[in-house]
Parts: structure tokens; sequence; C-alpha cells
């Protein structure tokens, strides 16, 4: 298995300029992260979990990743590590 980060633009942002040149504000939502898994046996592809991102996958299985507090990505909003246990 392959995890990988994904992510559907809700608002096209340029890289060579600034989010308040760009019009975006604190809160506004840009995009919607995902982590998704690919089986490299079969070559499905899977959503894993819907407005996250940054996966980290330990040997064991262990997995930890940012979530926010909704779905989609806010400008300047925290984020959380979810509990395992």
């Amino acid at each position: 298995m392959v995890a990988y980060n994904a992510w559907e633009e809700l608002t096209p942002i340029d890289p060579h300029e600034s989010l308040s040149q760009q019009g975006v504000q604190p809160g506004d939502a840009v995009g919607t992260p995902s982590i998704r898994l690919i089986d490299l046996q079969t070559s499905e592809d899977t959503l894993f979990e819907q407005g996250a991102f940054s996966i980290a996958w330990r040997a064991d299985g262990a997995v930890a990743y940012l979530e926010g507090s909704e779905q989609d990505f806010h400008v300047n909003r925290p984020g959380r590590v979810p509990s395992s246990g």
C-alpha cells in the first residue's frame, strides 16, 4: 500500500502572488485535502480520510495525520492530530 495526499482546489491560487493580493482572506476555504491509498497489487485507489493531509505511516502500521475542524482547508485555521485511541 502507498498513501498519498490529494487536493481538490476550491479557489485557484497563484503561487507568485500573496493570498491577500488574490482576494483570499483568513478563514476562506481554498481546497479540500484528502489522504488516499493505492493497493500496489490491485491498483485500487481508495479514500482513507477526507479533510486530512500530511500522513506519517510507521512500519508497524500506526498512522498520524493532520485534520481540520471541517473537510475544507481554511486559510489560517488550525488543524489537529486525531487521537488513535
